[in-house]
């Protein structure tokens, strides 16, 4: 009879601990976050409208891919978690463009982001909701601009960490 009550209590302990688990989950979010945001303009505006707000945010923008609508963003680590994900995807629409903005922890053990990607999201939209009266004269040629920048600027930026990965990992780099 000892033996099974005392199965019963760690069984109860068990669903209990899941249970605080789950509960801390809900209170400080999962580890990732998205939201969409609608605006009345081009794909191609709303694309230059999500790459100026992530600059003003100081957020890192590593990649646009301007044919499918995708810009690939970074945010830098703080207290709070190592950093996130950024993929933000356009939807064309018959009045306008469709903003999926998808927030996620970068590093792969972590379960609890402490509300930072809701609050990513969050100042991305707000963010966004400044730049809607923003007139962008050509903004096709404008994009594709950008775009060549950006691309070209992350990639020379990648390839330096890798070489400087493989000094400090080799031990040739004080």
């Amino acid at each position: 009879m000892w033996g099974r009550n005392f199965v019963v209590s760690r069984i109860l302990r068990i669903f209990a601990a899941e249970n605080v688990y789950l509960n801390i989950i809900i209170m400080f979010g999962s580890s990732e976050y998205s939201s969409t945001f609608f605006v009345n303009k081009s794909q191609s505006v709303a694309m230059l409208m999500v790459i100026e707000s992530l600059k003003q945010l100081s957020m890192r923008v590593l990649r646009v891919d301007a044919t499918n609508g995708v810009i690939v963003g970074k945010v830098s680590s703080s207290l709070k978690s190592m950093g996130e994900d950024l993929t933000i995807q356009m939807e064309k629409k018959d009045e306008g463009t469709l903003i999926v903005i998808h927030s996620k922890c970068n590093y792969p053990g972590q379960k609890i982001d402490w509300g930072k990607n809701e609050k990513n999201v969050t100042r991305i939209t707000d963010a966004l909701s400044a730049f809607q009266d923003k007139e962008y004269p050509d903004a096709d040629n404008l994009l594709v601009t950008t775009a060549n920048q950006i691309n070209s600027t992350s990639n020379d930026s990648g390839c330096l960490g890798i070489v400087i990965g493989i000094f400090v990992a080799l031990g040739l780099f004080l």
